[in-house]
């Protein structure tokens, strides 16, 4: 049988990265597997884990690392003509999962399929929570993935071209004569959904399965979530053409509006104390992080009470009305977490309702910014306050 190439970008990986090593050497799969990974500086010992597990390792210095390039440059080395790409940190399912891999790609004569994730058994609150959410916006079935038209594209909102541009290089296996023909765009974030947009513009399907299963998630700081839901906002709204919202008529000083509302709904969720994990949805957490960025020119009170020149252009909001949006978007996610979670005890739904709260700020503030940088009316308060954000993921 043919083999089969696996491509894992590692950076730093640990244990983890020994555990998923583990799964893809247990695989029974009929066919050579060739593993490569790609380190970009690891000093804990991951390029000799790689190696002892029979990976080939190429090092790049840290610097060159690139979503898209780094992938690409890896691309050239491969084996065989079907590629997996991976992270460091998925751990494949079962010891069936890249023969049922490869099995979706030969039998839907899809350009790439990729599988859905589960929480690691040691995710927290909102990490299984985010995880079990995506799954449900993909769906429980085998989905082929088509545009019938680009005009069919242009009618679709933002949620609906998302989810049939959806392509996860946490596991993903591709055709390599596709990709040797359509690199990765170099794009700094999101190449697998930029790749599959153009891909399907070509007029390929791509097929999600979720039969195909890897444990991956991530429980990581609110600060963290924040900056996140900021630059999947921006990059992903630029490669899809597409805006989720237009806030493109909010200011810095409505987003600050926002930041303490959400603030205060978190505290009464609390019961007016946030506790030692609530220094990120605080005054003495999450609001100097924001703030940060401007602490070359002011500090946090003279730039909250000297205000901000309102941004024009776009959709108006009033000063409540924006504000109350936001509140009703962190309350309709709390309740769904509670709804779908076992109880939480009291410092577990203190951590998870301080990440929800980070990831509604960090949407709105990324919204804001593709809006009005779509529209042609992104003004430099803005663009100070949020381009910092943009990088680091």
């Amino acid at each position: 049988m043919q083999g089969i190439s696996i491509v894992i970008p590692t950076l730093n990986g640990g244990r983890i990265f020994e555990e998923s090593l583990l799964g893809i050497r247990a695989q029974d799969f009929e066919g050579p597997v060739d593993l490569l990974v790609v380190d970009s500086g690891s000093t804990d010992g991951t390029p000799a884990a790689a190696e002892r597990a029979g990976a080939r390792v190429i090092r790049i210095p840290n610097r060159s690392f690139h979503h898209a390039g780094t992938r690409n440059l890896a691309l050239k080395h491969t084996s065989y003509e079907d590629v997996v790409f991976m992270v460091q940190d998925a751990i494949p399912v079962g010891n069936l999962w890249l023969s049922h891999l490869r099995s979706v790609l030969r039998e839907t004569g899809a350009a790439a399929a990729y599988g859905r994730q589960v929480a690691h058994a040691s995710a927290g609150p909102y990490a299984r929570w985010t995880t079990e959410g995506l799954n449900r916006f993909l769906g429980p079935d085998r989905r082929i993935q088509t545009l019938a038209s680009p005009d069919a594209y242009a009618e679709m909102t933002f949620d609906e071209a998302y989810r049939v541009t959806r392509l996860d290089n946490v596991c993903a296996l591709y055709r390599k004569e596709l990709l040797l023909l359509h690199p990765f765009p170099e794009v700094p974030y999101a190449e697998d959904m930029a790749w599959a947009k153009e891909i399907l513009f070509s007029g390929e399907r791509i097929c999600y399965d979720p039969d195909v299963v890897v444990r991956h998630s991530h429980d990581r700081p609110a600060d963290y979530v924040f900056r996140r839901h900021v630059v999947d906002s921006v990059f992903c709204g630029r490669i899809l053409g597409k805006l989720r919202n237009d806030f493109s008529g909010l200011s810095v000083s409505d987003l600050i509006d926002v930041s303490h509302a959400v603030e205060s709904r978190v505290k009464d969720l609390t019961g007016g104390d946030s506790g030692s994990q609530g220094k990120h949805l605080s005054t003495g957490g999450l609001f100097p992080y924001l703030y940060a960025r401007f602490s070359f020119r002011n500090t946090c009170r003279r730039f909250l009470l000297r205000g901000l020149r309102r941004l024009r252009g776009g959709a108006g909001f009033s000063r409540g009305e924006v504000s109350g949006q936001a509140l009703a978007e962190l309350d309709y996610h709390w309740r769904s977490m509670q709804e779908s979670l076992p109880p939480l005890r009291e410092a577990e739904a203190r951590d998870a309702l301080q990440k929800l709260a980070a990831g509604v700020l960090g949407k709105w503030y990324g919204d804001t910014y593709a809006a009005q940088a779509a529209r042609g009316v992104l003004k430099t308060d803005l663009q100070r306050f949020i381009r910092p954000y943009l990088s680091g993921i």
